[in-house]
């Protein structure tokens, strides 16, 4: 993340102490016990807010983007945070893929700008295109752009 980014969703994620305990639940008791203990209907509402907090362009200083939260489940975003760190690493079989993939990143997104960079350097035949201006939701933020670069890399316009 950015440091912007980072600051922004500790603080955020602090308003929250449910989404909190429900993280530590998962790694002192377990996703089992943690769901029982917290199910679904008990935290995704305290989760869209959270997600609702967050400044979508916290790249950017003082150019906040707030996106209304849509139906994230909180489990499903825990689980797959917790899940990315005992998987096997995709970049191998990534680095096989033969299809074109178009890679976009915003220049205010909250994720640092390594991490769309190395998608475009690990798919072979990926195309990389920042999107100036934009937070981490190309689509609702910069709805032109995005629409415009999408269409183009599926008529087959946009190349390397």
């Amino acid at each position: 993340m950015t440091e912007g980014g980072l600051r922004d969703q500790n603080r955020a994620l602090w308003d929250h102490p449910r989404l909190l305990l429900a993280h530590v639940l998962v790694e002192v008791a377990g996703p089992r016990v943690a769901h029982a203990l917290l199910p679904d209907d008990a935290v995704d509402g305290d989760f869209e807010s959270l997600v609702g907090e967050f400044d979508m362009r916290a790249g950017c200083p003082g150019r906040l983007l707030r996106v209304p939260p849509s139906g994230s489940g909180f489990w499903a975003n825990a689980m797959t945070g917790r899940d990315m760190h005992r998987v096997a690493d995709p970049r191998p079989a990534l680095r096989r893929i033969a299809v074109p993939v178009l890679v976009l990143r915003g220049s205010c997104d909250y994720v640092a700008p390594e991490v769309a960079r190395e998608y475009a350097d690990v798919l072979p035949n990926a195309v990389f295109r920042e999107i100036d201006g934009s937070g981490h939701d190309i689509a609702h933020d910069r709805p032109g752009s995005y629409r415009e670069l999408v269409t183009a890399f599926l008529r087959g316009q946009i190349t390397h």
